[in-house]
């Protein structure tokens, strides 16, 4: 699906590709609605969270988080879906409800646990 990503297209991914197609050992936790666990075109760290149950489960509890892995880590060549920026990389996947204290425990449950980048893609913004 290359062909219809203008962001990844925009930011000239392709330049990037050429240097690394992203490294396995980089973990990026996407701290959002959860990821699909079982998505075949995602490169995920084994390891995911709810900061809503406190369980080791970080599947969707909403639909945007898992577009957001898969900008991120979408394996690229693979036929199935989207090319990630750093396919290679690994997601970890924490579903939140965007409260504060939930954040800070995602923040730390990332750290703590291999993260070395995180993507947080949520706010509040004023009215267009």
């Amino acid at each position: 699906m290359y062909p219809q990503q203008w962001g990844v297209q925009r930011i000239n991914t392709p330049n990037a590709w050429a240097v690394t197609l992203g490294d396995p050992n980089i973990v990026v936790a996407v701290l959002d609605q959860g990821v699909e666990l079982g998505h075949p075109d995602l490169n995920l760290w084994p390891i995911s969270y709810s900061t809503i149950t406190h369980t080791n489960n970080g599947s969707p509890v909403g639909n945007h988080g898992t577009p957001c892995a898969g900008i991120i880590s979408g394996r690229t060549n693979s036929g199935l879906g989207v090319a990630g920026v750093a396919g290679g990389a690994r997601v970890m996947a924490i579903a939140t409800n965007f409260a504060d204290v939930q954040v800070a425990e995602g923040l730390y449950f990332a750290a703590d646990n291999g993260a070395r980048a995180v993507s947080m893609s949520f706010g509040v913004y004023p009215s267009w």
